[in-house]
């Protein structure tokens, strides 16, 4: 595909209020394609074209969420083109920044002990059975909540009550990002059939209930064969049963991504 296609393509749909914006946002993507890089600077070597991108960057009518949205619906159109099962690994990682003034409101990342600072990352990237990228079907950034989980003994299996209003829970981004991703899916490539593939985050019972009343094809990895005992584990393979085709796949130990 080339450049200025593929451009086009992720962003040309954008609804940023202004044509230009989205013809900015279009020209971006194309300057990138052409020469990847973190600077804006680098990246963008002519002197007007590189103004226009830092007054994108600072228009606080460009929603990110507009982009976001014109990202997925390009992927969602590249799903249905493919048709059939479509893997969609949903996985989430942390940028570490810095904040030398104190008003950035990051949150931790890594463990809290190492105090360090930034943001998190949900990502539900598409790809064909083949595992050729087909594009980014949902992401979203969040900070971490201050409060922290409970914490269970090593070893213990009792259930542990998280007090948190379940917003500010990490499993809550899990559940918006196999949401928006499905719906983004079922409306842009109807004859594509998401396959969530999703590691320990999605280890918790209403990852289950969502995929049973969605009726959505989900992988689960679990760490932990003995959480909750038995009855767990057959309470959550049988919501997922609900579902046409699902997997419970559990694994010791870090073992081998599913």
């Amino acid at each position: 595909m080339e450049d200025i296609t593929f451009a086009q393509e992720e962003f040309g749909s954008a609804e940023l209020g202004d044509a230009r914006r989205t013809e900015r946002a279009v020209l971006i993507a194309l300057r990138l394609c052409e020469r990847l890089h973190g600077l804006v600077s680098k990246a963008i070597s002519k002197d007007a074209e590189r103004e226009g991108t830092y007054r994108f960057l600072e228009n606080k009518k460009v929603s990110i969420e507009a982009l976001g949205r014109a990202r997925a619906v390009a992927c969602a159109r590249r799903m249905e083109a493919v048709g059939g099962f479509i893997i969609v690994p949903v996985d989430q990682t942390s940028l570490r920044l810095h904040d030398h003034t104190g008003k950035a409101g990051f949150g931790s990342v890594g463990t809290r002990k190492g105090k360090a600072q930034g943001i998190h990352v949900d990502t539900a990237l598409a790809l064909t059975e083949q595992g050729v990228p087909l594009g980014i079907l949902d992401q979203q950034y969040f900070v971490r909540a201050k409060e922290r989980s409970p914490i269970r003994k090593a070893g213990s299996r009792e259930t542990r009550h998280d007090p948190r209003p379940r917003a500010q829970r990490e499993s809550q981004h899990v559940l918006d990002t196999l949401d928006r991703a499905l719906s983004v899916a079922r409306e842009y490539a109807p004859s594509a059939v998401p396959w969530f593939q999703v590691d320990r985050g999605g280890d918790f019972w209403p990852a289950f209930d969502w995929a049973g009343q969605n009726q959505a094809v989900m992988t689960v990895r679990r760490s932990e064969p003995e959480r909750g005992g038995r009855a767990w584990a057959d309470v959550a393979a049988a919501k997922l049963a609900e579902a046409p085709f699902n997997l419970l796949v559990r694994t010791r130990g870090r073992g081998a991504n599913t």
